[in-house]
């Protein structure tokens, strides 16, 4: 997954940094934020 790339259909990633994914809807235009999760391998 890298900035610019369309998921599902609906979503285009705006940027990706270590703490956070931005992201638009496509039809609508509506852009959002969502924080990412460090996910430990070990678990």
């Amino acid at each position: 997954m890298a900035e610019g790339d369309t998921v599902l259909g609906h979503y285009r990633i705006i940027k990706i940094t270590n703490a956070s994914l931005d992201f638009e809807e496509i039809g609508s235009g509506r852009r959002a934020s969502n924080a990412l999760e460090d996910q430990d391998p070990s678990k």
